[in-house]
């Protein structure tokens, strides 16, 4: 994941949205900010709002 990360960073992205098998169980997604490496849960529905925020 480091390598998807760097990648990420070096695109630009904002966000980056982290899926695994734990948060598909949980309906969830990991929403981390690029800028300060925050993260956190973000219910499905509520992820493309979270980021237009």
């Amino acid at each position: 994941m480091k390598a998807q990360m760097k990648q990420a960073n070096k695109l630009g992205a904002r966000y980056a949205l982290i899926l695994g098998d734990d948060e598909i169980a949980e309906g969830v997604v990991m929403l981390r900010s690029m800028s300060d490496s925050q993260q956190e849960k973000v219910a499905l529905a509520e992820v493309i709002g979270k980021i237009k925020a």
